[in-house]
Formats: structure tokens, C-alpha cells, sequence
């Protein structure tokens, strides 16, 4: 797969979404007082600013030929490149069986359930419930 300059803008871009992510989490970090939590924080912030800042290459001068053998991602949730790497290997997974679906002219619906919030003495029973209910569907 050839890599333009194009691929790489948008990385750039990405990681600055990811940049103002990881100051708000460190802002977040600063309100906690609970020291685990705080230093929990402060690592996650770390790792999504470190997040794309190394790349291993194998260079062939003589073909002109970069091959990408190592990226560094922090994996995180809160980190738009990595966010972005997870769901295209989530479509990846998923496309045989949509495509399955659609050939057999099945309709796909996406739906949305919400409950009211509960207590946290409640919150397994509560999904319990959830899940009974899923079941029954």
C-alpha cells in the first residue's frame, strides 16, 4: 500500500484532537485527589501525547521502498488515530457477515436502548435486567 503525503496530514490533524484530549484528561487529573486515580490520569494523558511519535522503518535505497515495520499507539480510547485504527479493524471483522445480510436482502436497523440512571448499589442488578432483556430479544 503506498502511503501519500495526504495519509500523513490527517494523522497530524488527528493528533491534535488527540493533544486536546490528553489536556483534558491532565485538567481532569489536577480536580482528583485521590493520588492513584490522579497518577492514573497523568499516565493515560502521556501515553496519547507519546501516541505516533515512533515509527520503525526498513529502508531499500536502491527500490525507493519504505517498509513500516513498527508503530507506537497507545491504544487508548480517547486517542482519535487510535480510535480510528480500531474501528477500520473492526469493519475488517465485520464485513463478510454484513455482506452476508445484504446479499440474503435482510435489513440492517441500528437501535438505541437507554435506561434511567441508577444507584451504584443497584448497577448489576440493573444490568442484570439489561441482559435478561437483550435475551429476550
Amino acid at each position: 500500500m503506498e502511503i501519500k503525503n495526504d495519509k500523513f496530514f490527517k494523522m497530524n490533524d488527528k493528533k491534535k484532537v488527540a493533544k486536546n484530549n490528553a489536556n483534558l484528561i491532565m485538567m481532569d487529573s489536577n480536580e482528583k485527589e485521590n493520588y492513584l486515580r490522579k497518577n492514573t490520569l497523568i499516565n493515560l494523558a502521556n501515553n496519547i501525547l507519546k501516541c505516533l511519535d515512533f515509527w520503525q522503518w526498513d529502508k531499500y535505497e536502491k527500490s525507493k521502498i519504505l517498509d513500516l515495520k513498527k508503530v507506537y499507539r497507545c491504544k487508548d480510547l480517547f486517542c482519535s488515530n487510535c480510535r480510528t485504527v480500531k474501528i477500520l479493524k473492526a469493519v475488517y471483522i465485520f464485513k463478510p457477515y454484513f455482506n452476508l445480510i445484504l446479499d440474503n436482502d435482510y435489513s440492517l436497523y441500528f437501535m438505541t436502548l437507554t435506561v434511567p440512571n441508577c444507584d451504584r448499589n443497584k448497577l448489576s442488578q440493573e444490568i442484570d435486567k439489561m441482559n435478561k432483556g437483550f435475551r429476550t430479544m
